[in-house]
């Protein structure tokens, strides 16, 4: 985070990134960051999330994490009208993973095991989402359209009056009032667990205005608005064929 001029912003800025630091820690960030690291060099393509947890067992406080991504060219997909380098634009996005039959079955119970025809499915242009004994499930982001009252006080700061409405009493008592407001167009992000035969769980609200996946590129050329991504061994792939030959 880089501070505007003055001391409290600079403070403020110090303490974020103490903090952040501190989540890239516990998380071993560096982790998620050389898997994405080698996905993008080789392939192109990689990412790692965000993402939150109970801090234990017997707790109710919940610390944020970075995750890894595996095989993010095959699992991580995201809203094709985005236009940001890292999609922070995206309306939705797409997040599979594969479980073994059994564990779906026992996370959760009563959800259809859908089968395809195997004619069909080996034929397909997604005939490698299906593995024998095994259940693709997607994570599925989106960004649903609200309204916010927003308000401006007298200390200058921005509140949602809807949100915060409880510590109006408090910045009364010191003070501080309301000077305008006006409602704004935003939006929440929530989750979905899907399978392929409909909605397994959600939605999940989530406390950020951003979908917590993040995508990393190596080489990204744009040719008549179609995006094409690619590492260090595609433009090696015809010297290695010569050298073969």
């Amino acid at each position: 985070m880089r501070p505007v001029s003055g001391g409290a912003d600079q403070d403020m800025a110090k303490i974020y990134n103490g903090l952040i630091r501190n989540i890239e820690g516990l998380s071993k960030a560096e982790n998620a960051y050389d898997c994405a690291f080698d996905e993008l060099s080789t392939g192109g393509f990689g990412g790692w999330r965000v993402l939150t947890e109970f801090s234990d067992d017997d707790a109710f406080e919940q610390d944020i994490r970075i995750h890894p991504v595996d095989s993010a060219a095959t699992s991580l997909f995201f809203d094709p009208a985005a236009k940001a380098y890292d999609k922070r634009d995206a309306q939705f996005a797409f997040l599979t993973t594969l479980m073994p039959q059994s564990d779906f079955e026992a996370k959760f119970p009563g959800a259809q095991v859908v089968s395809f025809d195997q004619e069909q499915m080996n034929s397909s242009l997604c005939s490698s989402w299906f593995v024998n004994d095994m259940v693709r499930v997607a994570e599925y982001w989106v960004k649903v359209p609200i309204m916010r009252n927003i308000g401006l006080m007298s200390d200058g700061r921005v509140i949602d009056l809807e949100a915060e409405s409880c510590v109006m009493d408090e910045l009364a008592a010191q003070g501080i009032t309301l000077k305008q407001e006006r409602k704004v167009k935003s939006h929440k992000v929530v989750m979905y667990k899907l399978s392929g035969s409909g909605l397994l769980s959600g939605p999940h609200e989530w406390a950020g205005k951003f979908i917590p996946l993040i995508p990393a590129f190596g080489k990204v050329t744009k040719i008549e608005g179609k995006e094409y991504v690619h590492g260090l061994v595609r433009p090696a792939k015809d010297a290695q064929r010569i050298y073969i030959y």
